[in-house]
């Protein structure tokens, strides 16, 4: 028989209103997409971008890749700007919401809402993006990596999580940048493996904030704030912790709760006890985190929103322009300028 050919790599369409019935070249038209990002990714080959439209997918189970370089994204054609919100993606009790088992895979623009863990990446994601994401209410982990290499989060949210927000396991050439992780069970859960953790917002966990356990890990930039009764950091392991530029406060103690750590860290660089002054932390609907994230305001204090200006706020050693930021730390908006901010820019 002659073989079946490959179809060639396009852009594809989901939509609530859709039809999984559908080929893949009607799904290539916004005007005739597919029902179920569950079914565009069973159907989609190595190149395909997958254009998930606003709306609320209820999906019958676990979404699996099924090949490497895909890309799934939030997108409208008349969105001026992406809101990750309007992307809600669920599944039934019991399930996880995505499995990652390929490599070069980008998540971008979504809402991933419940299940048993959000996002699981396997040995084989290499290359796995996970870009303006926010992680929701899982019963176990927001995101869990293991055996991982060259993964980059980066401008996302996970919240609400039954146990960490972040797991990993030997993952190496790890990259976080710019992330809110909060009121989770536990911040970070980092074991064996290396990389770097920066500009991150680790809050108010009820747990420790961030558990590092025999990982090559530098964290700079990073505010860990309101573990009452808990580590802000807790280290242990002889692979060594390099701290710069970063702020605690709240904690039950700072950098670890029962044993010696192996942190190094320049001196004059970190901030201990100095409120940060989060704009409004729960939101107007007094609920921080899981369910009621929508609101959340976890930007810095200063004017001309707030009445005060946070200490984090030009605290760096280096400039935004060294460290390629982007995005702000100001509720309206305003471009880090001048020495850099520490915690998440958004």
């Amino acid at each position: 028989p002659t073989p079946t050919a490959t179809p060639l790599p396009t852009t594809l369409h989901i939509a609530p209103d859709g039809d999984d019935a559908r080929t893949r070249e009607q799904a290539a038209s916004p005007d005739t997409p597919w029902k179920t990002i569950r079914h565009a990714v069973s159907q989609s080959v190595t190149g395909d971008v997958l254009l998930v439209a606003p709306g609320d997918y209820l999906e019958t189970g676990f979404i699996q890749t099924k090949v490497p370089g895909i890309e799934i994204r939030g997108a409208a054609p008349d969105m001026d700007e992406i809101d990750r919100s309007q992307m809600r993606i669920r599944v039934p009790a019991g399930s996880d919401v995505f499995r990652i088992r390929h490599a070069d895979v980008l998540l971008e623009n979504l809402w991933i809402d419940g299940g048993e863990v959000g996002i699981k990446a396997f040995g084989n994601a290499t290359g796995l993006r996970i870009v303006d994401v926010a992680v929701t209410s899982p019963v176990q982990e927001g995101i869990k990596l293991n055996k991982t290499r060259d993964v980059e989060i980066r401008g996302s949210i996970v919240t609400g999580a039954g146990k960490s927000g972040i797991w990993t396991r030997k993952a190496k050439n790890l990259l976080l940048r710019d992330l809110d992780v909060y009121a989770n069970e536990s911040g970070l859960y980092l074991r064996k493996g290396s990389g770097e953790a920066q500009f991150l917002t680790i809050h108010a966990n009820q747990n420790r904030g961030v558990r590092v356990l025999n990982m090559t890990l530098t964290l700079h930039h990073s505010l860990i704030t309101g573990h009452a009764g808990h580590a802000g950091l807790f280290e242990e392991g002889s692979a060594p912790v390099t701290l710069h530029n970063d702020l605690f406060f709240g904690n039950g103690n700072d950098i670890n709760d029962d044993a010696t750590p192996v942190v190094v860290n320049p001196p004059d660089t970190l901030v201990f006890d100095e409120d940060p002054m989060y704009l409004d932390a729960d939101g107007p609907d007094d609920q921080l985190g899981g369910a009621g994230w929508g609101d959340d305001e976890l930007f810095l204090q200063q004017p001309p929103a707030g009445p005060g200006l946070s200490p984090a706020v030009d605290k760096s050693t280096f400039t935004a322009v060294e460290l390629e930021v982007t995005g702000s730390t100001e509720m309206a908006g305003a471009p880090d300028v001048g020495m850099a901010d520490f915690g998440a820019h958004r």
